[in-house]
């Protein structure tokens, strides 16, 4: 028996059927436009770092600096220590447009 969702979110299965529900489709055509808009949405992100869906929510790829390696302090016991250096990475971004925000 698979773990219980804690808050209560709708699963994948679920929001599949609530779709074919509303749009009288098929699950499989369902599966089908999701399977579609991850395609588009991945051809999107790597050539112009963004995408949006329909006025509800933009995704992009960010861009993050490499730091360097610099001193620190343990805020538990105070202890000079080495914060590691990380490369230089892609970072994806997604944030809320009017749409939704005005929805909540």
């Amino acid at each position: 028996m698979p773990p219980k969702k804690k808050n209560g979110a709708p699963t994948k299965a679920q929001v599949y059927s609530t779709i074919a529900e509303k749009t009288n489709l098929g699950k499989t055509d369902i599966v089908k436009v999701f399977d579609a808009l991850e395609a588009v949405m991945v051809q999107s992100l790597r050539q112009h770092k963004q995408f949006t869906i329909n006025g509800l929510i933009k995704v992009m790829i960010v861009h993050k600096a490499a730091t360097k390696a610099r001193p620190g302090r343990n805020p538990f016991t105070g202890e000079a220590i080495i914060i590691k250096a990380k490369p230089a990475h892609d970072v994806v971004r997604v944030r809320a447009l009017k749409r939704l925000k005005d929805m909540t």
